[in-house]
């Protein structure tokens, strides 16, 4: 048994070295314009949802989702996140073939994780996929709304869901800030 048990050691270890000389070496191909591999796809959206699991705040109370946030959070989507997520004129962003992995299209796909998860990674980024922090320009009174409204997708009010549907991302918009920037101002 111990044979065994040190075989199959030092056979994890010749693997674990092979990864790191296969990666050292610069032989994985880091073109954002290439093929996921599906290896890659696999293990890189498993470790997300177990890094989401793990840091991601627990589950707390957040913004109402009433048609105040529900605009507010459109608003904040339209200028920040429709050019690499989509929106309802615009179900495939543009932006969104150019990344490696591809974010998203939220118009085809709506979000599944919990609104926390949605906080942290809106918050926070994630690394290596061009989902980048937006705790420099967004408060974390707007992440939660945001995170509320990707959550409230599929069951947006009436009022909501018209605004929705003629909003559109127009080029060279620009939104967020925590020092005022932003155009949506409390009670719009």
């Amino acid at each position: 048994m111990g044979k065994f048990f040190s075989g199959f050691l030092i056979g994890a270890l010749l693997l674990v070295a092979g990864i790191l000389s296969f990666l050292s070496f610069g032989m994985m191909d880091p073109r954002a314009d290439t093929a996921v591999n599906p290896i890659e796809q696999a293990m890189s959206a498993g470790a997300l949802d177990a890094s989401l699991k793990h840091f991601a705040p627990r589950p707390m109370d957040t913004v109402p989702a009433n048609d105040t946030n529900m605009l507010a959070a459109m608003r904040i989507y339209q200028s920040n996140c429709a050019h690499c997520h989509g929106d309802p004129q615009h179900p495939e962003a543009a932006m969104a073939s150019s990344f490696k992995p591809r974010p998203p299209q939220f118009m085809k796909d709506p979000p599944s994780l919990l609104t926390s998860q949605e906080f942290y990674v809106i918050k926070h980024g994630v690394r290596w996929s061009g989902m980048p922090a937006w705790d420099y320009k967004l408060s974390d009174h707007e992440i939660w709304q945001l995170s509320v409204f990707l959550n409230q997708m599929g069951s947006l009010s009436p009022t909501v869901k018209e605004a929705w549907r003629t909003a559109s991302f127009a080029p060279g918009q620009r939104g967020g800030g925590k020092a005022g920037q932003h155009p949506v101002k409390a009670g719009e």
